[in-house]
């Protein structure tokens, strides 16, 4: 009886959802065999236009009769370009559009032109279909100009919601200077070219969640404000700021600073600054700004500032600038360090090999372990609460410890049981001697020599 019930109920749901489907097949048959016919204040409109629409006129004047100097471009899903050419002899706006979706709503798009007063103000707005259901929405907005005109004065702002916005094209053979660049986008990608000149060396962009290259050695300041975006800089003669939720920061040469502030993500340079350039290389964040971002510098000159970094974990291969650093649980890497050193975290460790005779360190963790290693010695002092202390001197220094192990100490050349407490003579150094070390844990100390 029981399975007699059970097939049945089966019965009834497989009718059920044959007959939603019909329905479905049925307003779907209808909406796409009649564009024009609503079912429910639901219709299609297929917009499918491939062919090249050109203006050259706003306000029935030329281009390239107009004494421009900013251009405002406001788009939805239109990408926007800027390419000089010697396709076009005068500055083209070229439109291309295919969408195609279900939409109840605004079908029409409409391209609006607009100059300032004094005319030297050119805005364009793209005023797209609204689509409830977009089964292909691409729309392009390309600006040509003649390799004959000049847009030094040329400064450009771009809003855009997906819409991805270009300026140049990689290894081209005509470059394209212009005065400045300010992009706003919520997810659409942004690649500024190589052969793109910003002549006032400022560009800013302001992004929710995008692709971000920048290819085009800017010169001044590259300000970036994202959510969650991924950024790539192969060389910036300038400096950079970023400030995200969530970063994706990838760099080869960044020849001035950096200033970043994120809650989660990593970055990774290459090369940050330049032993010839005093003062650039430094990398910094504001000190109310939580850094909880994976850091990776292969070789930096300046100083390396994070007053809260968090979780973060922080290596440099090679620091030729000062170090203060402070973390939560975030481990802490420095491969060669050749100035002072300040370095405090709670959970995470330090290691760190010194190679400056002159600079002074600085080491605390609650409960991190420290590995310190020395090719030249000033002062140390290295403090660590739970964890345990290793260090390694390069044979031939001299220089003495003093120490503090509660859970006890070993010294590579000493085979005789040594005291928690004491001061410890590296070979043929005097009690006279200056370079010192004080380590102080309730863990473990272990000192080694190494060639």
């Amino acid at each position: 009886m029981a399975s007699k019930v059970k097939k049945g109920f089966l019965y009834y749901i497989l009718w059920l959802v044959f007959i939603v489907l019909g329905v479905v097949c049925i307003f779907g048959s209808i909406l796409i065999f009649n564009p024009g016919k609503d079912v429910f204040g639901w219709g299609i409109r297929w917009i499918s236009d491939t062919k090249q629409v050109e203006y050259q006129k706003v306000n029935d004047t030329w281009f390239a009769n107009c004494t421009i100097d900013t251009v405002e471009i406001n788009s939805g899903f239109t990408s926007f370009n800027v390419i000089r050419t010697v396709d076009y002899k005068s500055v083209t706006f070229v439109l291309k559009k295919n969408i195609v979706g279900f939409s109840n709503h605004k079908t029409d798009f409409v391209y609006t032109t607009t100059l300032s007063l004094n005319g030297t103000k050119l805005c364009i707005d793209v005023n797209e279909p609204e689509l409830a259901l977009p089964l292909g929405a691409n729309a392009t907005l390309t600006m040509y100009c003649p390799t004959e005109m000049n847009l030094d004065n040329y400064s450009f702002i771009v809003n855009t919601t997906s819409g991805s916005v270009t300026f140049g094209r990689n290894n081209y053979e005509f470059g394209l200077n212009v005065s400045n660049i300010n992009i706003t986008s919520k997810t659409g990608a942004i690649a500024i070219q190589n052969n793109v000149n910003v002549l006032s060396g400022s560009m800013n962009i302001n992004t929710e969640k995008s692709e971000i290259n920048i290819y085009n050695n800017l010169s001044g300041m590259l300000n970036i404000l994202s959510k969650s975006s991924k950024i790539n800089v192969p060389k910036l003669n300038g400096s950079i700021k970023v400030e995200s939720d969530e970063i994706k920061f990838e760099a080869g040469t960044i020849l001035g600073n950096a200033t970043f502030a994120s809650a989660k993500g990593y970055i990774k340079i290459d090369t940050l600054g330049s032993q010839s350039n005093a003062g650039s290389g430094n990398l910094t964040t504001e000190i109310d700004k939580t850094v909880i971002a994976n850091i990776i510098v292969k070789t930096m000159y300046g100083n390396l500032t994070l007053p809260s970094a968090g979780a973060s974990t922080i290596t440099v291969d090679n620091l030729y600038g000062q170090a203060l650093i402070e973390t939560t649980s975030g481990d802490v890497t420095i491969g060669n360090a050749n100035n002072t050193l300040n370095i405090k975290t709670n959970s995470g460790s330090v290691t760190f090999t010194q190679n400056s005779a002159s600079a002074v360190s600085n080491i605390t963790t609650e409960g991190g372990k420290i590995n310190a290693a020395f090719n030249g010695i000033n002062t140390a002092t290295l403090t660590s609460n739970k964890g345990a202390i290793n260090i390694n001197v390069k044979d031939g220094l001299l220089w003495k410890l003093n120490h503090v192990a509660n859970a006890g100490i070993s010294v590579s050349w000493i085979t005789t049981p040594l005291e928690k407490q004491g001061t410890i003579l590296a070979p043929n150094a005097s009690e006279a001697e200056t370079n010192t070390i004080t380590a102080t844990t309730n863990g473990k100390i272990s000192v080694s020599n190494f060639q």
